[in-house]
This record gives C-alpha cells, structure tokens and sequence, in this order.
C-alpha cells in the first residue's frame, strides 16, 4: 500500500495587470508499507494401514476331529513348514510368500524338493494338497517330458542306527535320486506316489546282468546311482508289485503317459510300484486327456493333487483333478502292508516330502499353492533363518526334546550359493504358537538382553524355549536383513541437461520418471516397494498426474508394487514448482555445502516384507535391506545420532536402516537488518561491503532465521512502516557473489525470500531494510509566478489570444536527500503541475472560459539525469501534468524563456479586470 503525507505552501503575488497567476509548492513524502504473506501448508499424516497375512485354511478335517496339537497350513503358509533343498527353486507372491515351487527346471539329470520340516504323527490323521505342471523346455517344446512329479513319506533314521554299513543319516531333508528314481528311490523303507512322464527299465534282478535290491545296502549307497546297475534304483515301469502290466506304454522314444502310481521302497531303497485298491486301470491311464476321466498332464495347465491319510484304517488316498474340469477326476489308494503298519507303530513319526526329478530328458516341474493339515511330533520345535521375505537362508532345525531348548542363531550371515549368496544381520526374533483351531498366531519378541529367554553374546543370539508349555509345534524365527547389493532408486527429468539437472523456472513443471530394480540376487519377489520422498517445501506434485504417486506435506509416496528378482519397474509423474525465483533441481540430493536455489531429493525406499511383524502380530513396514548409515528414515522409531554397533545391538528397527537416496536440504540461514541510511559513520549499506551500519533502528526486530536451503523463508521479518522514517528499499544478498542486490521500495506486495545460503557458509544470506529519517523535509520545490501582462479586454473578443509570460520562469528542486551507499538510480524524482480551477476576475468574480497554459520543454542548470516535457495544461480544476524528471539525486533549475510559457484565451466577451488562478507544482519522491 503506497501512502502519500502533503505538505503545502502557497505564496499569492498580485501584479497590477488584470492577469496574474498565483503558484504554491507541494512537497510529497511515499512510504511504501510492504506485507509479507506466508502460506503454510497443513501437514496431513500417511495413514498407511499395515497389511496383514490372511490364514486361509482351505483343507476340511476328517470326521474324526482334529488332534489335539494338530497344525493347519494355509497356501500362505508354505514357507514357515517347509524347506527347499536340491535344485528346487522357489517364487513368491507379492506378499512374500511362496507362490510358484519350481522342483526342477528343463535341464538333465536335475532333483529337486520341498521337505516338511517337522515330522508327521502317523497315528494322526493327515491331509495336503497343492497343484502340479510339467511344462516341456521353452527352447525344444515339442521334446519329450522327463521324469516327472511325486511325494513320499518316508521314516527317519540316524547314522548307523541300522548297524556300523550306515554311515548317512536319512533325515527331515533326506532326498532321494535323480532320474527315474523320482527323488524317492535311494530312501528307505519310504511309500508315496508318483506322476511318471517317461519310461525307465530300471533295475531289475529279472533282467540279465542286473541285481534288484541290493542287499545290505542303505540311503546314499553310490551303488544305487550305478547306471550301469539299470536307468534308475528300481523296477522297471511296466511293474506294478513285480507283475508285468503290458497296458503301461513302453515306448521310450516320445512322449508316453503321464501316469500316476503309488510306491514304496524297501529297507535298502529299493523303490517298486505297487497296486491301488481301486484296480489296475487308474495306474494304467495315461494322464494326456484322451480318456473321459484323464487329467490332461501335458496341457501345461495346472491340476490339483490331493492326498489324505486315515490312520485308523492305515490308507492312503491320492486324487488328481483337472482344475477346469472336476469331471476329470481320478482316485488311487491303497491300504499300507502289515510290515509298514509295524513299521509306523515302531516309529510313529515320519518325513514327508513333495520332489521332482529329471534325467537324460527333462522338464520344467513345479508345484504351487501348498496346503493342509497335520499332527506334528509333540513337542516339536522350528528354529528358522530367514530373510524378512521369509526366504530360508539356513535348513530349518527340528527339536523334539521335552525340556527346555537355548535356540542360537549367528548374528551375520555369510554369502553361500545354497542361501542365494545372502549376506546380511539379524533383524528380530518371531515366536510362534498354534490355537486350539491349529491356526497360527506370531508375534516378535520383545527383546532385552538376559531377560524373557533372549540374551546375546558378540556373534550370536539366543532365545530359550520351553516346548513343553505348549500343546502344539513352536517355532522360533530369526529374521535377517541383507547388507549387500543395495538396491537404488534413479530420478530424470524430461529435458534435463547432460549432467541429469533440470532448469526450473518459476512456476514451472517438470516430468520425472522413477526407476528401481530387484537386484539379481535381490528377494524372488520383492513386495510391496515404495519410496518415500522428502520433497523440498516449493515442490508439489501435480495433481492427477500418477495414480500410483501421492502426496502428503513436503513427502511424496512412489508405489512400485511387486518386483520379481532382476525386474526393474518405472513410473512416472509430473512436479511443480511453486518458487518464484529460477531453481536448479538435482536427480538425487544436493551436496551439504551448496548455496543458492538448488532443489535435490531425500528418499527412503521402503517394503512390506511379510516377516516384518510387530509385539502385537501385526506387519509393518519396513525394508528387506539393512543399511546401517540411514538413521534418520522416516517411518523410524526414533531418528538415531549414529549406527548400531554390531557386536552389541540387540534389536534393528525396522522403519530404519533402509535404503536411501540423495540426502536432506541442507541447514541453511538468513540475516535481516533494518538500518538508517543516515547512521553516523556508515559508508555504505551494502551488507556484504566493509562499513555498513552496525546498529539496528530502534525498536525493530530483525536477526536471524533458519531453515532449509531453497525453502521460502516463513515469517521472514517485514519491510514495515516505522514512526519518522521512510522506507526506501532493500539489499539483498543471497550468499554468493561479492555484492548485494538493490530493490527499490516498489508496489505493494512484499517480496518472497528463499534460503539460498548454507548455514555453515562463511558469507551468509543477508537482508537489509534501509530507511531514511522522514522528520526532515530532504526535497522541495520553490515555484515561479507567471505573469502573462496587459490586454485590452477587446482584444480576446475579436479572435483567440496567446499571451507569453512576462520574462519566462524557473523553479528550483531543492534535493537534500541522505543516500550513502545505495544506488544512485534511487535518487528519481519529478516535478508535476495541477490546475486548481479557472482564472477568475478578482472583483467582477468573470470566468475565462476554456483558457490554458502551454509549458514548453524546460531547461535545467544540470543536465546529467535530466528530461524536461512539454505540456499543455487545462485550467480545470485536477487537470495534471509532469513537466520534468531526474534519474538521479541532485538540485536543479527548471528556466523556462519568455516564449516557454504562455496562455492561451479561446476567443470569447471578457469583463474588463484582473484574472487569477493558482498552480500547484509539486516535487515527489521517485519516478
């Protein structure tokens, strides 16, 4: 708002001719009250709800009711119940658990399985069921199929509990061989099922040259994988318990099958095909679709398997089902032998696996959605490694003692092949129980050293169990996260310049494009990724832009969702910049020590691991990766002054330690002045030159504020009015250069300041306010009387008169104006005129109707700066004209020469006597 104080004078002198003109002088005096309008945005909160694992228990119990430690698995639920080994690879859903289990891929002599890691009681009854493909090479998909998919159950033995010859132990994760043997043979004294997809002669004593069971031989005896004992350890395929059965094809030079039998091996591994109580026939169709019950193996659909064990009756029931079509069902069964029913009473426990196998030819075989129910061992304890995407990086360890059990797991784990070249710390701990209903409920445990069964020494931790306190399986899970191969966000712009910055303009947009990839060795899926991204203040996102990007306050919110391993995921969204000065913007943050309006990013990649659980069993955010320098991450618990210590930290919040680009705006402040331009000693008021003022005007409020670098600078202290004091303009500078910026006392709207300098910088951001004393009148005008002489009054009656004025005129510009050390462009003033009325007869009171008086362009003493102007000015009352400007301080004489200023009378009758009127002249402040 501009504000103007008058101060006027006038000075009347009468001459005896009837026209004279009377002139007055105005000084005016601008104070410039500037506000400064901050905006300040309402912070809204990311309500982000965690997203929590759903236990779908899909298998229906038997009538005679659950056990009373019976454990339900849901297709969820694959990866905390089994173990992969061999060539097994295992793909995840986009909430980390297991999806796809590729037993083996389409290469040769390939095995591979997924173990239970508990024991099954035998004397419970047991339900799984999960579905099945065998998909021929990507690269020869006309080729033959080999070998094909099963499951065994089979009992576990220690290492020489069957005498000094054996030397391996069959246990939990016991495979058996490749090939033929479908990864059963090889185990003893197993009984399962196969789905067979190529023809094998095997090893029979019926066929010359051959033995059969070898006698006196155990598990992992090399002469069970002897070729030239036969294609695999067992009978040969045309056998169903030792009878030839010619109606199973024979061919073994294209596809042949699939078919489904059931097994067994004996004591020494030797695996046979044995009859189901449902006939021959089911073991004889091929499973290729052609037969109106036949599922179609070689569709490359998936079909649903499914086993169910009655313990009291000591039966076995496979169904295979065509997942489009239940009409294609086929059932085979069979009733254990008395040998195996004393077997499984001599036991009672036994290991269940699900295993693949390829030879000379092969195929892609797999096996998805894993479910089911069971009675574990009693007690039976899990301890678990595994990465927060629930991916084993360590066999699972089986407890079944009846005391108490100190769980240990090393604080780092190493790189190995067999983990997926994982390396990374120990994370937290997971405690799981099982409900009455068989359900799980898992929690983290609540860490603190020597106190509820937790305690560590430098390289491990340990957890301390008693299962006996519980009615079903336990399972204590230690959750690592990776230190190595750290995956990165990159940012570009859309006509960014060649070292990735862009130019923004004030209210401008710019195009960004966000990449991440799951490293090669990263999680099979990593899910769930989204990056977090502290934005500096004068950056927005552009509404409707990307769905998939949001913002809340100065943070921005990236969703990448599911990343399979090696796959990179791009999005892009549009950013605008609400600055009003130019600004650079950088692809990742900008360095500690920058200055001026340089923009960068701080963003903190986040997932939602499904091992990432809470005290209360909830899932929370968190990160697959541990990167020990981020300690300032958003969704932390606390924001950390330096990294945990390996060898004595006990507890990794997850919110923290993740992945992180660029780096926050810098620290950054700004010093505000307010100084008189007259203050005693001063020799310029430049903030960054040498004898500056050193005193504030009393009673005003500048100093120094703090914020980050480019931010708008809130509450910045205002150029404001001050009693006896006009304001002039400000210097500005911004930290950079080696003098300061001048900005005239203009307009009314105050400026917006951006931090530019950084708070360490030797040179800081400086803003100073300069104001002039207004208790002295600094400029003034002394005017000229204008007399125009003598006329008949006749005279105007017989045609238009221009009387010039006696002898010219001058009017002196008095400029005393105090103005060291700021510009000299400062110093603009102008001189204006303005009629007050019409000249009118001092007695007779007569108007002279439409007189004017014409100026022309004045001269002055000092031309530096100067510019005179013409004008005619109408002697109505408000009529206004400049008649000279100067660009610069200084006094000058405005002359104008006896023909410079005249009066014109349009003709008309006047009334004989003496004309007046007055002119004000007024000298102001600026241009």
């Amino acid at each position: 708002m501009e504000k103007r104080r008058v101060v006027t004078g006038r000075r009347d002198v009468q001459n005896r001719w009837p026209l004279m003109v009377t002139v007055c002088f105005t000084f005016y005096v601008i104070k410039c009250l500037v506000r400064l309008n901050t905006a300040q945005a309402a912070t809204v909160l990311d309500a982000m709800a965690p997203l929590l694992q759903a236990n779908q228990v899909t298998q229906q119990l038997l009538a005679s009711g659950p056990s009373g430690n019976q454990v339900n698995i849901g297709d969820n639920q694959s990866q905390d119940f089994f173990a992969p080994t061999g060539d097994a690879k295992i793909y995840t859903d986009a909430d980390g658990n297991w999806s796809q289990i590729r037993l083996t891929p389409a290469l040769a002599y390939k095995k591979g399985a997924v173990t239970l890691n508990t024991r099954i009681d035998m004397t419970q009854d047991f339900s799984f069921n999960w579905q099945v493909l065998m998909k021929a090479s990507v690269d020869s998909p006309s080729a033959t199929m080999a070998d094909g998919i099963g499951f065994a159950l089979h009992p576990t033995y220690t290492a020489n509990e069957l005498g000094p010859s054996q030397t391996v132990a069959q246990a939990l994760n016991s495979i058996g061989s490749a090939g033929g043997n479908l990864g059963t043979a090889d185990l003893m004294n197993a009984f399962g099922f196969k789905l067979d997809s190529y023809w094998n002669w095997g090893n029979d004593a019926q066929t010359v040259g051959r033995t059969g069971s070898i006698s006196g031989s155990f598990y992992k005896d090399p002469r069970h994988d002897n070729a030239a004992n036969g294609d695999a350890y067992a009978t040969w395929d045309n056998r169903i318990d030792g009878q030839v059965d010619n109606r199973i094809p024979q061919n073994n030079t294209t596809q042949w099958g699939p078919y489904g039998m059931l097994t067994k091996t004996d004591g020494t591994g030797y695996l046979t095909n044995t009859a189901s109580d449902t006939g021959a026939a089911v073991s004889e169709t091929p499973l290729n679709g052609a037969a109106a019950t036949s599922v179609n193996l070689l569709s490359g659909n998936w079909a649903g398997l499914n086993i169910v064990y009655n313990a009291a009756q000591h039966q076995l029931a496979v169904t295979l089902t065509d997942l489009h079509d239940t009409r294609r069902t086929m059932t085979w069964r069979r009733t254990l032998t008395a040998p195996e029913i004393a077997l499984i009473n001599q036991k009672r426990y036994y290991a269940f696996m699900i295993q693949g196998s390829t030879g000379a030819r092969y195929a892609e075989q797999s096996v998805q959605r894993l479910r089911g129910y069971f009675t574990p061992e009693n007690p039976t304890l899990l301890v678990r490694k595994v990465t927060t995407n629930g991916m084993s990086v360590a066999d699972t360890q089986t407890f079944t003692q009846t005391t108490v059990k100190k769980t240990t797991a090393p604080v780092q784990i190493t790189s190995a092949v067999d983990n997926n070249n994982f390396q990374g710390v120990l994370s937290h701990i997971l405690f799981t129980t099982y409900d009455a209903n068989g359900n799980p409920v898992t929690k983290r445990v609540n860490i603190a050293t020597n106190k509820d069964g937790f305690d560590r020494t430098i390289d491990q931790w340990s957890y301390t169990v008693d299962p006996t306190k519980y009615t079903s399986l336990t399972i204590v899970t230690y959750v690592y996260r990776r230190t190595t191969n750290i995956p990165t966000m990159t940012l570009s712009y859309a006509g960014a310049a060649g070292n990735g910055t862009y130019a923004l303009p004030p209210n401008g947009d710019v195009n960004v494009t966000a990449s991440i990839t799951n490293p090669a060795i990263g999680p099979a899926t990593w899910m769930g990724v989204y990056a977090l991204d502290q934005l500096p203040s004068s950056l927005q996102l552009k509404t409707g832009s990307n769905p998939n990007v949001s913002q809340a306050g100065n943070q921005l919110k990236i969703n990448f969702g599911a990343i399979d391993r090696g796959q990179t995921i791009t999005t892009t969204f549009t950013l605008h910049y609400s600055g009003t000065l130019p600004a650079t913007l950088y692809p990742t943050g900008v360095s500690a020590d920058s200055n001026g309006m340089s923009l960068g990013h701080s963003a903190y990649i986040y997932d939602q691991s499904p091992e990432l659980i809470d005290a209360a069993g909830k899932r929370v955010d968190g990160s697959y990766y541990y990167v020990p320098g981020t300690l300032d991450a958003p969704l932390a618990a606390e924001k950390l002054k330096e990294s945990p210590i390996i060898t004595d930290y006990i507890n990794l919040d997850p919110g923290n330690f993740v992945p992180h680009i660029g780096n926050a705006q810098p620290a950054a402040k700004a010093l505000f002045h307010y100084w008189d331009i007259t203050s005693p000693g001063a020799t310029t008021m430049d903030p960054i030159l040498t004898g500056h003022p050193t005193q504030e005007i009393a009673g005003t409020t500048g100093g120094t504020l703090t914020g980050l670098l480019a931010d708008p600078i809130a509450n910045a202290p205002q150029p404001t009015v001050l009693a006896d004091y006009t304001y002039l303009g400000y210097y500005e500078f911004t930290g950079s250069g080696t003098t300061s910026t001048w900005h005239d006392a203009k307009g009314a709207t105050a400026p917006t300041f951006y931090y530019q300098a950084n708070a360490t910088s030797a040179t800081p951001q400086q803003i100073a306010y300069i104001y002039r004393p207004s208790t002295q009148k600094y400029l003034a005008i002394t005017p000229p009387n204008i007399n125009f002489g003598k006329r008949p009054a006749t005279a105007a009656s017989q045609g238009n008169l221009w009387l010039p004025s006696q002898v010219g005129a001058q009017a002196v510009v008095t400029d005393t104006r105090p103005h060291t050390g700021i510009p000299a462009s400062t110093g603009g003033w102008q001189v204006s005129i303005t009629a007050t009325g019409p000249m009118r007869g001092v007695s007779s009171h007569a108007t002279l109707v439409g007189a004017k008086i014409a100026f022309a362009t004045a001269g002055a003493d000092i031309s530096t700066g100067f510019t005179g102007r013409a004008a005619t000015l109408a002697l109505v009352n408000g009529d206004t004209h400049i008649l000279a400007q100067s660009s610069v301080y200084g006094s000058r004489k405005l002359n104008w020469g006896s023909l410079g200023v005249q009066l014109n009378v349009p003709q008309q009758a006047i009334t004989p006597d003496t004309y007046q009127t007055t002119i004000t002249w007024s000298v102001t402040d600026g241009l």
